[in-house]
């Protein structure tokens, strides 16, 4: 197989608290939404500006870091994506894309975008 490239980098806002559970195998998982500002200006000249949202996960040590993070604070995020699935109690499939952090630093404390 031909080697591949799968990285993210992003700088946004942490929305929300960060939730921490563990595994039953013992392992600590962190969650928490990552809001990422962008702008643009169409062909007219009128200014558009749009939130995208990205579900992070933190395995172990950085999400016990994670967790300790005020909402709102500014945090560049590394990582890869991820996609998984899952069938409900009724059979239906669900996916889910989520970036899985392999690097979490707090920017500004208290700068909002």
């Amino acid at each position: 197989m031909s080697r591949g490239l799968n990285k993210v980098m992003l700088i946004g806002q942490l929305d929300g608290v960060v939730e921490m559970r563990h595994t039953p195998g013992g392992r600590v998982v962190s969650s928490f939404a990552l809001a990422v500002p962008r702008e643009w200006l169409s062909a007219e000249g009128k200014q558009h500006y749009e939130i995208d949202w990205f579900n992070i996960v933190a395995w172990n040590n950085l999400a016990e870091f994670c967790h300790q993070l005020e909402s709102q604070c500014l945090l560049y995020v590394e990582g890869r994506l991820q996609t998984r699935s899952w069938e409900d109690e009724s059979g239906k499939k669900h996916f889910r894309t989520e970036v899985v952090a392999h690097e979490v630093l707090a920017l500004v404390p208290d700068f909002k975008v």
